[in-house]
């Protein structure tokens, strides 16, 4: 005699609600903002923490409608890897909350390393090869 149990999930499928939704989180994610930090020490531009060098691929995930295409996505992550402007700190200099970020993207190292990057119009949320957060401003 053979008994058929009936799977839990199937009577659930047609309850179940699966629903796509592209875009990013708002703000900054929970493992960011719990990152301790032992200094405030203002670190300068980007360039002086991540060297583009040693960056072998960026992959966007999303951007936002504020750019035309890719390219211009393009030419703003290098124009932020490359400016001598901008503050860098491994603390959130910043009070505000911040809306979805204009570009959500994976910077990909020659070192196999990967970390998430997020930028807004004035503010840079990324990770290093050893997957410490570092805050960027006015780049």
């Amino acid at each position: 005699m053979l008994l058929f149990a009936a799977h839990p999930l199937r009577a659930a499928q047609d309850k179940l609600e699966v629903v796509y939704d592209p875009r990013p989180d708002h703000g900054i994610p929970r493992e960011v903002v719990l990152q301790k930090s032992r200094s405030a020490r203002d670190y300068g531009p980007m360039k002086s923490i991540v060297n583009s060098e040693d960056i072998l691929l960026i992959k966007v995930r999303y951007y936002d409608t504020s750019f035309k295409d890719i390219q211009e996505v393009q030419s703003y992550l290098i124009s932020v890897l490359v400016s001598d402007k901008g503050s860098t700190n491994s603390y959130i200099p910043w009070a505000e909350s911040l809306p979805a970020p204009y570009v959500e993207a994976t910077i990909y190292f020659k070192s196999l390393a990967s970390g998430k990057w997020l930028l807004w119009p004035s503010h840079s949320v990324f990770q290093d090869e050893q997957m410490k957060w570092w805050f960027g401003i006015g780049f």
